[in-house]
Order: C-alpha cells, then structure tokens, then sequence
C-alpha cells in the first residue's frame, strides 16, 4: 500500500523531467532543422534548378553563386545570371542578391506555410545599381516544387522623347517534381510613347497563360493562351484593336501514342483602322503528327540558330538532316483542316481547308519521289465564300472576272464561291471535273 502511495508521489517528477527533455530536443531539433535544410538547398538551387531548364534552353542560360554566407534560420547570397546573346544582342548579366528563409515553417507576407526554403530576390542589372521597382520570391518545397513570384510595381518613367506607364505587372511559374509546368504572367494598363516619332501605343491589359506536361520534352502535351482585351495606337499609326486572342494546344493522339494532336486558335473580335480588316476567326487542327519530327524539327532549329550565331556554315550534314525530316513527313499519314471567317472591307467571307495525307510509307529517298504518287495519296476539300460588294472594293477586284470565265469561281446570290475536292487524282471544281494536269 505504501509503495504504491510511493510511486504515484514520484511521478509528477518523472513527468516534469520527460517534459523537459521533451522541450530540450524539440529545441534542438528547431535549431538543427533548419540549418540542415539551408545546407540542402545552397547545393539544391544551382544543381536542380539547371537540370530542369529545356534541353533547347540550357546552352542560353547559366547561374553561378557569387557568395554564400550560411546562418542557422536564414542565409544571404549573390547570385549571377548569364544570358546568351539573342538575335546578336547582348543581354546584361543579372546580380541576384538574394535573403534564403530555411525551412521547416516559413513566414512570409502570405503568412506561415510549410517548405524547405523562401528566396526573396533583388535583382539589378550588373552594370547598375539603381534598385528597381520589383520583388521576387522563390518557395521550395520538400518535393522539391518550386514556386516561382514576380511582382513589378506601377513604373511612370521619361526619358527624352520615350515616356512609359506600367500600372503594374506580376507572374508566377511552378516547376513541379514530375517535370511538369505552368507559367502566368498579368501585365496591367501600359502606355508607350514617342513624340519623336508621333506614336503613342496603349494596352489595357494582357495575359498568358500555359503549362506543359513535360518540361523537358520537346513534343509533351502542353497548352499556352495570350489574351488582350484592347490595344490602341494614335499618331502616325492609328488604330484599336480589341477581343485579341490566340492559343496553341499540343496534346497525344488517343488512337496513337507516339503521335500528337496539334491545334492553334487566333481572334481579332474588332479591329477599326483604315486597314481593310475588321476582323478574324482563324482556326488550324493538325492531328496524327508524329512527335519524333517535331523533336528533330526543333533539335534541327536550334542547331540552326546555334550555327548562325557563330557564323558557322551550313554544310552537307545539317541539309541531309533537313532532307531526312522531310522524307519522314512525307513517309506519314496525316489530317490537317483550316478555317477562316473574317469581316474584310465591309463584307463577311469564309473558308475551309480539311487535307488528308495517306503517307507513302516505301519513299526512302526524295531524289524518287513522284509528284503523282503525291497526288495520289491526298485527299483536299476547299470551300470558299466571300462577299462580292466586298472583294468589287478590295485591290483585288481585276481578278474575279477571268476566274469566273476560267470556272474556277461561281457567283451566286451576290457571294463569290469556290467549291473544290481531289480524291483519287481526280479534281473536282464547283461540280465539274477538272484535269489535274492543268495546274502543272
């Protein structure tokens, strides 16, 4: 009974003394996690961060760290930026000083979240020191996604004849631990303006949006979106254009997987100038394209750059590279359809394009390829429709009586039509058949 008594007097000691040495390695740990993430992340950030950039980027981009000063809670570094030259214009090299937050809690104007690191940049040009009007800020997180924030204040700035007005801008990328993607970057009202050259351009506003599958893949399923609401010009070039918007989507076949779905939209929903466009609906689908041409055709692009900027010539290997691509094309079977609809000088006219391509799979080489075996393996269907009051305005009105005398056009309730198909090496124009020699 007494020993009992006993024991239970003696626990609130033994509970005292675990929450001690409960609390102490708790500490410890407070002190030694972070610590131990910012020695992770100094070697993380230069290593991963390159290995992740596109194939067809890595050679145009490089980082090195400057100066690394590592403390228990947070660390400061310089980094350098270098950028290739582009288009033959050199590109200044970036100095990023940078305050690195270690994990495990992050606090930020965001509030408190869980990660292995906060980067909050300040980045100038090398050649300057004047501190520009913008934060970035980079979160790491422990499946090592990174998140990247650009956020660009309000800029009134004139300079000479120049004047520019930023109401504000930011974007943000992710770079996910699959190698997947997605980039937005919101510019607010922007004013340009030269008095020199009587132009002043006006934005409302503009978006992009985009995200890819697979970074590093040079054909991986991916979608990018561009929209501006209104843009303007006065002076010596006039005009407003609003409802612009274009989008390019790559996405995998469903009946194939090595091949890919390729489709692009441009809208213009008003356009008022002296120009004879008011506006536009431009539609293009590519499907069953194999993705190995579109990495050789990239590959093959890039090396073409490459050989320019260094004022290499273009020699028998880069042709027969070329010529290797084309074979390929030409091998595969494909469908492509385009269609237009546009307002144009007042009047409304459409078209569409729908193009299938049987492939000659026993082409081996295009020295032996035989313009009717070409022919042979199409299958094309156009149809055309514009407005007759509206072509009589155009600089092209000379040209619509010899066409219809020819029949390669009708006129029909105050529209021009064309009506055409080829099947079998066979044409047929507004219902009539038609030699195909006659266009050779």
């Amino acid at each position: 009974m007494n020993s009992a008594v006993e024991t239970s007097s003696n626990n609130p000691g033994k509970i005292r003394t675990a929450i001690l040495v409960s609390s102490a390695v708790a500490a410890l740990m407070l002190l030694i996690a972070p610590w131990w993430i910012g020695a992770q992340v100094r070697a993380l950030l230069l290593d991963t961060v390159q290995q992740r950039l596109p194939a067809q980027s890595r050679g145009r981009f490089a980082i090195a760290e400057l100066a690394y000063e590592q403390g228990v809670f947070t660390s400061s570094a310089r980094y350098l930026i270098t950028l290739s030259p582009v288009d033959g214009v050199t590109i200044p090299d970036i100095d990023l000083r940078t305050r690195i937050q270690h994990g495990p809690i992050l606090i930020g104007g965001g509030g408190i979240s869980l990660g292995a690191a906060r980067l909050t940049f300040e980045p100038q040009l090398a050649t300057e020191s004047a501190e520009k009007p913008l934060s970035l800020e980079l979160n790491v997180g422990f499946d090592q996604q990174f998140d990247l924030t650009l956020k660009v204040d309000p800029i009134e700035q004139a300079d000479g004849d120049n004047f520019i007005s930023l109401s504000g801008a930011s974007a943000t990328a992710q770079l996910r631990s699959d190698d997947s993607a997605a980039f937005q970057l919101d510019i607010g009202r922007l004013i340009l303006s030269n008095t020199a050259e009587d132009i002043e351009m006006r934005l409302a506003s503009l978006q992009i949006r985009s995200q890819t599958q697979r970074l590093r893949d040079l054909a991986p399923p991916s979608n990018v979106e561009l929209s501006i609401p209104v843009i303007a010009a006065s002076g010596a070039i006039d005009f407003q254009l609003t409802d612009l918007f274009a989008s390019a989507t790559l996405t995998q076949n469903p009946q194939a997987s090595d091949r890919v779905n390729f489709k692009q939209h441009l809208r213009i929903g008003e356009l008022q100038s002296n120009w004879p466009l008011q506006s536009l609906d431009w539609h293009f689908d590519f499907q069953r394209m194999p993705a190995t041409l579109i990495r050789g055709y990239a590959a093959l692009a890039s090396e073409l750059r490459s050989r320019i900027e260094g004022g290499q010539p273009v020699d028998a290997a880069f042709l027969q590279s070329g010529l290797t691509l084309a074979s390929q094309l030409l091998n595969t079977d494909f469908h492509m359809q385009q269609s237009l609809a546009m307002r144009a000088n007042g009047g409304e006219h459409e078209s569409d394009l729908r193009i299938r391509y049987n492939g000659l799979p026993d082409l081996t080489n295009l020295a032996y390829l035989d313009l009717y075996e070409l022919i042979a393996a199409l299958e094309v269907d156009l149809t055309m429709s514009l407005d007759l009051e509206a072509v009589l305005r155009s600089s092209s009105a000379n040209l619509i009586d010899p066409y219809v005398q020819e029949g390669y056009l009708t006129i029909e309730n105050g529209q021009i039509n064309l009506r055409s198909s080829l099947r079998d090496s066979e044409l047929t124009l507004n219902g009539e058949p038609k030699p195909i020699e006659e266009f050779f």
